[in-house]
């Protein structure tokens, strides 16, 4: 997920709507400029164990990027109703209330003795990594 990672430093807008890249920020909106785009053929042949990627990975991975590309290209569309953006707001407001109750049920779990404090440390862990991906502050 480089490119997300890359893009979204460089698009995340700032105040007066510009992106926060140094220039316009066009090549961040542009998906040909990134290392991954959503119909990589690298999704379909991706070494693992068996030597490919199972095809409702590959599917659940184009879904991803495709929106990431729809999202990125919208931030710099002066006619962009906002839609897909409030869409991932709600998204990420969704998730990171299931993370929070996550978050709980493992702290109940180490309580009542069920998982003992490796097992919480290391999945609180996940948990926090998960959170950090967020744009919507918890």
């Amino acid at each position: 997920m480089t490119f997300w990672r890359l893009g979204s430093a460089c698009t995340r807008p700032v105040e007066g709507g510009r992106s926060n890249c140094d220039g316009d920020g066009a090549n961040a909106a542009d998906p040909a400029a990134w290392p991954v785009s959503p119909s990589d053929d690298r999704l379909s042949g991706w070494p693992y164990a068996d030597g490919s990627v199972r095809d409702d990975t590959a599917e659940r991975l184009r879904g991803a990027y495709g929106f990431r590309v729809n999202r990125f290209r919208a931030r710099f569309d002066a006619d962009d109703d906002g839609e897909i953006e409030e869409r991932s707001t709600s998204y990420q407001r969704v998730r990171r209330e299931l993370l929070d109750a996550e978050r709980n049920a493992v702290v109940g779990l180490r309580r009542s003795g069920y998982i003992n404090d490796d097992v919480m440390k290391r999945v609180q862990r996940d948990i926090d990594l998960e959170a950090a991906r967020l744009d919507v502050p918890g």
